[in-house]
């Protein structure tokens, strides 16, 4: 909606981290309850990125610094532990662009109030179960378009590996928390309580198949653990997951990211990997946040170039009872609304749950649009104020509703996987 607005207005197949020769964080407490003393150090845009990691591991030198991640692909720079005795020193080396302290993301879905899933959604054509929000989208009644040579990296608590409905969708898996070393989404306890796994429910709605239907069964998931058990993950990490995607844009198309920062907050080296990682072909669908406040005080949400999704509930899969959803963020900033209340998918026990969250809205536009991507091939532009890219959310949307519920006066198109940009013919 906002970009439409603006303008009428103006492993198992587990992939270890060596293989993929990505920069990894040493193992550290989880807790996120704090980034002190870490930072974000850009280099100078001249910079060859080749010359990148030596240049990093010199000034690591230089200074006393301790290295934690090494950026060369969406960003020319590294992430580290600097004491503060040392950053005007480092400030005034000219070889350095930026140093910006760390922050803290969290998932925008609510881990500890999942339910475990009671038998009671309708069963597709094919025989699995098809969620309330597949239906609503149509998803169900498309499945000529499995969205099969589409891969979409989920950046977030990592994907249960060898969960039954995604382990044959799984082309890869890394950590970047230093948490486990594995990128899978094992840890289902906080403090004795049972947690469904927020990446692996947002793989599900994406790519399950078996028991419980995702949009798309044969997209390929990459699995970026980039947030820690309890949802919380700091930047450094996330740009860590960006450049692993950026290196791999060839074979990945589009990066879901169900997380923001605390509201307000915003990270110019976060857009700057963004930025970057579109130009090199990635498409970016971000989660609109759950506070119920307007979009643009959220980030990544809030940034121009991704596709921000808010969420509407929907209890039958129709749209008889379409209504907003009432934690969801609103606004200008949002291109397209997706269900996202009482999303069954898969958790990270094995088996599914019911969730809620603008997590899982951006996670079935992520999987309608691998589906075009399926059917169209990927388009030139990545950036989602681009007019290439509008088309696209045009192609799987209908027209823009005012849902009972949404605060604002816009209105936004909603989420179709059954549209003819769409259809393919079954083999």
């Amino acid at each position: 909606m906002r970009r439409q607005f603006l303008t009428g207005v103006i492993m198992g197949l587990l992939i270890i981290s060596s293989l993929f020769g990505a920069s990894r964080a040493e193992p550290r407490s989880q807790s996120h309850s704090s980034a002190r003393d870490q930072y974000i150090v850009q280099f100078a845009d001249e910079l060859v990125a080749s010359r990148v990691p030596d240049l990093a591991r010199e000034v690591a030198a230089q200074h006393g610094l301790t290295l934690r991640h090494i950026y060369s692909h969406a960003l020319k720079g590294f992430s580290a532990t600097i004491p503060l005795t040392k950053l005007s020193q480092l400030r005034s080396d000219p070889r350095i662009k930026l140093i910006e302290p760390d922050q803290i993301a969290r998932a925008f879905a609510d881990l500890r109030n999942s339910r475990n899933y009671a038998r009671s959604s309708a069963r597709g054509p094919s025989g699995p179960i098809a969620p309330t929000g597949i239906r609503r989208i149509k998803a169900d009644l498309n499945r000529a378009n499995t969205g099969k040579g589409v891969a979409v990296a989920v950046l977030d608590t990592g994907i249960m590996l060898n969960h039954r409905d995604l382990k044959d969708n799984i082309a890869g898996a890394i950590d970047f928390t230093g948490e486990n070393n594995t990128g899978d989404d094992n840890n289902d306890r906080i403090n004795g309580a049972p947690v469904r796994g927020h990446g692996t429910h947002v793989a599900g709605v994406i790519a399950g198949r078996g028991e419980v239907m995702g949009v798309g069964p044969e997209i390929k998931l990459y699995s970026v653990k980039v947030l820690g058990w309890n949802g919380a993950g700091f930047i450094s990490d996330i740009i860590a997951g960006i450049d692993f995607i950026t290196e791999r844009a060839g074979q990945i198309a589009i990066a879901n990211l169900s997380f923001g920062l605390p509201s307000n907050r915003r990270s110019s080296a976060l857009r700057a990997a963004i930025q970057n990682s579109i130009r090199a072909g990635i498409i970016y669908v971000a989660a609109a946040g759950n506070d119920h406040q307007p979009c643009s005080a959220v980030a990544p949400a809030c940034f121009d170039e991704v596709i921000t999704v808010s969420a509407f509930a929907d209890d039958d899969g129709t749209p008889d009872m379409d209504r907003f959803a009432s934690f969801s963020n609103y606004g200008m900033e949002i291109d397209i609304a997706a269900p996202g209340v009482d999303i069954l998918s898969t958790s990270n026990d094995g088996a599914s749950s019911l969730l809620s969250g603008t997590s899982l809205a951006a996670s079935h536009v992520s999987g309608t649009v691998a589906l075009w991507i399926a059917k169209n091939g990927r388009p030139n532009r990545a950036s989602a104020d681009s007019p290439e890219m509008q088309r696209i959310i045009k192609d799987i949307s209908t027209a823009a509703e005012q849902l009972p519920g949404d605060p604002d006066s816009f209105a936004e198109p909603l989420l179709c996987a059954n549209k003819a940009a769409l259809q393919m013919t079954a083999h």
